[in-house]
């Protein structure tokens, strides 16, 4: 299912004048996309629950709501005085540091509480 959605794709988007490369790279994901998606569906129906889909919605929001908070972040060091770019690019490796901390630890306590859960 995955190859011929990429065909499909390969073949329209390829031929839309400048759009060659930019074509192939689309249908590539398409490609993976399609694949990815198809087995988790596979998945979801025979092993029940093992892909809990909000949950996973969830965590992907998260994770990348943190790539578009960084250029605030970036336009908020600027804004307080910080022009080097050795303080900028520290501070924006703080900031995702800060981030997947964050999230880590959310991740943990989730597992704390459903262990308590459990017994």
């Amino acid at each position: 299912m995955g190859l011929i959605c990429s065909a499909i794709a390969a073949y329209y988007l390829t031929a839309i004048p400048g759009f060659g490369y930019a074509g192939v790279a689309i249908s590539v994901f398409i490609l993976e996309i399609t694949s990815l998606l198809w087995n988790a569906l596979i998945i979801q129906k025979r092993c029940k629950g093992a892909f809990p889909v909000m949950t996973l919605l969830a965590y992907l929001i998260f994770l990348a709501s943190i790539g578009f908070l960084n250029v605030p972040f970036e336009n908020f060091l600027l804004y307080i005085g910080i022009e080097s770019g050795t303080m900028q690019s520290l501070g924006s490796m703080l900031f995702f540091i800060g981030c997947i901390a964050l999230f880590l630890l959310l991740q943990f306590w989730e597992g704390e509480a459903l262990e308590g859960i459990a017994n």
